[in-house]
């Protein structure tokens, strides 16, 4: 964690003194405060750890948090990370909370790890419910950088990626975001604009005829589960433009989009051009 409370006030690890009393804002145990030349300074729970603040936050996403903080805090009134928001159950926090100058109000969560389906849309609801724009930010992941390639001449996008299966939560993304994911990429500390394209390949699968072997009963093709990714950027996000609006609740496909304030990342052009490979 980044954050914790001493003396009810909350304190950020790399402000925080050793030698200090912290406790945790979620479950109020006492911390631990660790600060190196290396890695990171962050607040740790003695173990084993059971409280929900505490498990799964890996390096690269304490990184991440504080990467996108610092790229965003200039263009906002107040930026804070690890906010607690109310009308969020267990896992209380937002990674990364912003202010915007006009007066909206605005979760940026960076999702390192896979979420399921009624998850996101539960926790997107409940952002919304509390009058906050969520904009979720997938990691690009290493693997990346062995599928992706150059787009050709006339192709759409910097990079593409044939046959990517997505994760269940990606496409749900896509959806919400009118047909756009954005990535983080944690080596660069930039964002890549992603678009789902479907793969039309026609899978064979088995086939069950009449007793007489008349043509199949079940058609013996299926779509295929892969998409084509492309990718856009790297962008940094103190270049992108930020545009608020509010959008109505719908239902495209399994998929229940939730209605309320939401924000749309509008990129001006990559902000490095002469990055000669996909960084992850």
């Amino acid at each position: 964690m980044l954050t914790a409370f001493r003396d009810n006030v909350r304190v950020y690890a790399s402000a925080a003194e050793k030698g200090r009393e912290y406790c945790c804002p979620g479950c109020r145990a006492t911390l631990v405060l660790r600060k190196g030349r290396v890695r990171i300074h962050h607040f740790a729970h003695h173990p084993p750890v059971t409280c929900e603040w505490g498990i799964g936050e890996t390096f690269s996403h304490l990184e991440a948090k504080l990467a996108l903080k610092e790229a965003l805090a200039p263009r906002c009134h107040r930026i804070e990370l690890e906010w607690p928001v109310a009308s969020l159950s267990g896992d209380r926090r937002a990674d990364v909370y912003a202010w915007e100058m006009l007066g909206g109000q605005i979760a940026f969560e960076l999702q390192h790890t896979g979420i399921g389906i009624e998850e996101i849309e539960r926790r997107t609801r409940a952002y919304m419910a509390a009058g906050l724009a969520v904009v979720w930010l997938p990691f690009l992941q290493a693997r990346f950088r062995t599928l992706a390639r150059r787009a050709g001449p006339g192709e759409p996008g910097d990079w593409v990626v044939d046959r990517y299966r997505p994760k269940p939560f990606e496409r749900w993304l896509s959806a919400f975001n009118f047909g756009e994911v954005w990535y983080w990429a944690p080596k660069t500390r930039r964002l890549m604009r992603g678009t789902l394209e479907p793969d039309l390949t026609i899978v064979p699968t088995p086939a069950w005829y009449h007793a007489f072997g008349e043509a199949p009963i079940v058609p013996a093709s299926t779509t295929s589960p892969f998409v084509t990714l492309r990718l856009d950027g790297p962008y940094d996000p103190a270049t992108l433009s930020i545009r608020s609006s509010r959008r109505k609740p719908a239902s495209i496909g399994h998929y229940e989009l939730p209605g309320g304030p939401t924000v749309r990342l509008i990129s001006g052009g990559p902000s490095n051009r002469r990055a000669d490979r996909l960084s992850s």
